[in-house]
């Protein structure tokens, strides 16, 4: 006796039905042991990596407003910022690890993108390591302009997104490539 086919048993969703077949029955798609193991010890550790990366974020964005070069710095943890009662009243264990730098120009915002050697140039957010970003032209370029402009996407801004580095190796990389873009390492 021939079973049914994968059209007789699921003909609403026969390639669903057939991917499930293969992934869990066939092939055994489940979690090796290690997998498991780094996955638990990922999870157990979130709050920690987390922690260290509001911390530094707040670090580093009250040091970047006085470097040269950097016309504004937006976090929520900072007083200056529109949204910092609200942050204050909402987020309990710090303000995110996310932030932005708004530069003279988008020459500028750019060059710093190419000048950095620690920070690395990506468009992810939560890594463990700091990572940069120009959304003007990537992240955001399939906004229109004033849609962009009323998220707070200038072409003139960079997104970073704080990982788990040392402030001060981070804020140096930065001071390092501004001062680049701005032609001052001649």
């Amino acid at each position: 006796m021939r079973g049914r086919t994968v059209l007789e048993e699921a003909p609403g969703a026969p390639l669903a039905a057939r991917s499930i077949d293969l992934g869990l029955m066939t092939m055994g798609m489940t979690l090796g042991p290690h997998a498991a193991f780094l996955m638990l010890q990922g999870l157990e550790t979130l709050d920690l990596r987390v922690q260290r990366a509001c911390d530094t974020a707040l670090d580093l964005a009250r040091r970047l407003q006085d470097v040269t070069g950097v016309d504004a710095v937006v976090y929520p943890g900072l007083p200056e910022h529109p949204s910092h009662a609200v942050a204050q009243r909402v987020l309990q264990n710090g303000f995110g690890s996310v932030l932005g730098l708004r530069f003279e120009s988008e020459a500028v915002a750019r060059g710093t993108l190419d000048r950095l050697q620690l920070i690395s140039h990506l468009a992810n957010i939560g890594d463990a390591k700091t990572v940069a970003i120009h959304p003007w032209t990537t992240t955001h370029s399939s906004l229109r302009e004033p849609a962009r402009l009323a998220a707070g996407v200038t072409p003139d801004l960079v997104r970073l997104s704080v990982g788990l580095e040392d402030p001060a190796d981070l804020l140096h990389d930065l001071t390092q490539a501004i001062r680049g873009a701005r032609g001052e390492d001649r």
